[in-house]
C-alpha cells in the first residue's frame, strides 16, 4: 500500500494530509466515483505547491486514510500521484479509525505518526478532513511537542497565479488554555435565543446529533421521532447550526399540509408562465434550502403521492421546477414525526424505501413525563431564567406547592407546554407565583384530581382519548400501551362504551 523509501534524515521536511473524500474524486450523479479529481486538493497540492520553493520541498508526503487497509478510492488516488509525480516519495497510511468524529481516537492515532517524525520539520495540510480531524491538528500544533506548520489551501479564484497555499500562524495565547476540558461540556447549553439547557437524559441524544452535523455527506439523513412538543425542530436546528451548512438556509416544510395537486410547485418551484397565475419564477422548498438544510416535519402524515415525489428527489438529488429544466441540488434532509413509521409501513400507509432514505440515523426524543424529577426541576428553573431575560424582569419565584405540582404534572404538551406555562407566569403573575396563577383550565385539573399517580394517569389518558376523538387504537398507540390495557383502564374509570 505504501512505498518503501529510506527514512529522511533529521531536519528534513515532510508533508502530512488526510484524503479529502468529497473533493479528491469526481462526483457522478451525486455519487463519489473512483476517478481522481486533478483539481482536488491532494493532486493540486503536488501540481502547484510541492517543490515550488525551498520551503515547500518535501522528502516525503504521507497521505492518511481512515480505512483499515486502505480502499479502492485511496489506492486509486495514490497510484495516480505515483504515476504523475514519480520523483516524489508518497506514502499511503491507513489508520483504521473506527469513529472519524472521536477526538481521542483521532488524536492518539495521528500522534503516533507525528511521534515517528518528531525530529523532523512537519507541514500539515489543515484543509482536508472532517472538523474533528482539523481540530486535532490544531491541538497537536499548539502543544508544541512537534515541529509542525499548518498550511491551508486558498480559493483558486483568489490566487491570481500564486501557488494557492498559505501558512496558518497560531499562538497558544489565542486559545483558552482549557480547550479540551471545555469540549467535554459543549452540549450543556444550546447557543442562541433558545437558551435551552440540556439535562442528562438529553445529552447523549444531542451528542449523536452533533456527529450528524459534522458529517459532510448530504445523503446522511436523520429521522427525529418524538411526541408533539418534545423539541423535534429544536433538535433539527441544532444539527444545522453545528454543521458546515450553518451559513446557508434552514427551511421547514409541513409535509401533512402539502396537497397532491401542488406538491411539485411547492417542493420544486415553478417558472413564469408555466401555468395560469404564474406571473414570475418562484423557488420551491428544495431550491430555497440549496446548500443548507431542509426539515421535513410531520413526514409520517405525508400523502402517498407526496411520499413518491420526495423519494424521487432523495434518490436522484435533482429537481425539475414546473415548466423548468432539471438541475442538481445540494440539500441536507432532516425529517421528523410523532408517528410510528414502522407500523404505518405495515399498514401500507408509508413507503419502506422512503423510510430507509430518511433514516440513516434515528433520534428519539423523550417525553417530559419520562424526565427524572431533578431534571424536570432543572428545566423549570432554566426557563424561569431565560424568560426573565426576554421579559426584562427579575426571575420569578415559585411557591413550594406550585413547584411540587409542576414536577408531578405529566405535561402532555411536553417541553412546549412547560415553556408556554412559564411564559404565562411572566405575563400574568407577580414576582411570587402560586397555584392560583395557573391558567384556568389547568387549575380545574388540580381541583378535580389529586396529585396521586393514579389520578394523574387517569387525567392524562382521558386527555389523550379526547385528542384522538375517542378512538381507542390511536389513543393506545399514542400512550405506548397495549390496546387491551387501555380498554381495562377505561372500564375501571367507567367511561368505556
Amino acid at each position: 500500500m505504501s512505498k518503501k523509501a529510506p527514512i529522511p534524515a533529521p531536519g528534513s521536511r515532510i508533508l502530512i494530509s488526510w484524503i479529502a473524500w468529497y473533493k479528491d474524486y469526481i462526483q457522478k450523479e451525486g455519487q463519489i466515483s473512483e476517478i481522481t479529481n486533478h483539481n482536488g486538493p491532494t493532486f493540486d497540492l503536488h501540481r502547484r505547491y510541492v517543490n515550488s520553493s525551498p520551503e515547500a520541498t518535501y522528502h516525503k508526503h504521507i497521505i492518511l486514510t481512515s480505512a483499515e487497509n486502505g480502499d479502492l478510492k485511496s489506492v486509486t488516488l495514490y497510484s495516480e500521484l505515483q504515476n504523475n509525480f514519480p520523483d516524489r516519495d508518497i506514502e499511503l497510511r491507513p489508520l483504521d479509525v473506527r469513529d472519524i468524529f472521536d477526538f481521542q481516537e483521532l488524536k492518539a492515532k495521528t500522534g503516533k505518526i507525528l511521534n515517528e517524525f518528531k525530529d523532523f520539520d512537519i507541514d500539515i495540510l489543515f484543509s482536508n478532513g472532517t472538523t474533528p480531524m482539523r481540530m486535532v491538528w490544531v491541538l497537536h500544533h499548539l502543544e508544541k511537542n512537534y515541529k509542525t506548520r499548518l498550511i491551508q489551501g486558498k480559493d483558486r479564484r483568489a490566487t491570481k497565479g500564486d501557488p494557492g497555499f498559505q501558512v496558518i500562524a497560531l499562538d497558544w495565547e489565542e486559545f483558552p488554555w482549557r480547550l479540551e476540558a471545555r469540549a467535554e461540556d459543549m452540549y450543556k447549553t444550546l447557543p442562541g435565543e433558545q437558551g435551552f439547557t440540556l439535562t442528562p437524559i438529553l445529552e447523549s441524544l444531542y451528542a449523536s446529533a452533533r456527529k450528524i452535523a459534522l458529517s459532510h455527506d448530504p445523503k446522511v439523513s436523520a429521522l427525529i421521532l418524538g411526541e408533539s412538543g418534545t423539541g423535534k425542530e429544536r433538535l433539527a436546528r441544532f444539527i444545522h447550526d453545528h454543521s458546515s451548512r450553518k451559513s446557508h438556509p434552514f427551511e421547514t416544510v409541513n409535509c401533512a399540509a402539502i396537497p397532491d395537486t401542488l406538491a411539485e410547485s411547492l417542493l420544486f418551484g415553478y417558472t413564469k408562465g408555466s401555468f395560469s397565475g404564474a406571473e414570475k419564477d418562484n423557488p420551491g422548498f428544495f431550491s430555497r434550502a440549496d446548500g443548507g438544510t431542509l426539515f421535513l416535519d410531520e413526514i409520517g402524515d405525508a400523502s402517498p403521492y407526496v411520499q413518491q415525489v420526495l423519494l424521487r428527489v432523495l434518490q436522484e438529488r435533482t429537481i425539475r421546477p414546473v415548466g423548468g429544466v432539471e438541475r442538481e441540488i445540494d440539500v441536507k434532509v432532516l425529517a421528523a414525526t410523532n408517528r410510528n413509521l414502522r407500523d404505518r409501513i405495515q399498514e401500507g400507509k408509508f413507503r419502506w424505501d422512503l423510510y430507509w432514505r430518511i433514516s440513516t440515523v434515528v433520534l428519539r426524543l423523550p417525553e417530559l413525563k419520562d424526565f427524572p424529577a431533578e431534571e424536570k426541576r432543572s428545566l423549570i428553573h432554566n426557563f424561569l431564567q431565560q424568560k426573565a431575560h426576554s421579559a426584562l424582569r427579575h426571575p420569578l419565584r415559585l411557591t413550594p406547592s406550585l413547584e411540587k405540582w409542576m414536577i408531578s404534572y405529566t405535561f402532555p404538551g411536553n417541553i412546549r407546554e412547560l415553556e408556554n406555562l412559564i411564559t404565562h407566569f411572566y405575563v400574568m403573575a407577580g414576582n411570587e407565583v402560586t397555584l392560583d396563577d395557573l391558567p384556568e383550565d389547568t387549575r380545574e385539573q388540580i381541583h378535580g384530581h389529586s396529585l396521586q399517580l393514579k389520578d394523574i394517569e387517569k387525567a392524562h389518558i382521558l386527555k389523550i382519548l379526547k385528542m384522538e376523538n375517542n378512538k381507542y387504537k390511536p389513543t393506545a398507540r399514542v400512550l405506548g400501551i397495549a390496546y387491551n390495557t387501555l380498554i381495562n383502564k377505561l372500564k375501571e374509570y367507567g367511561v368505556y362504551q
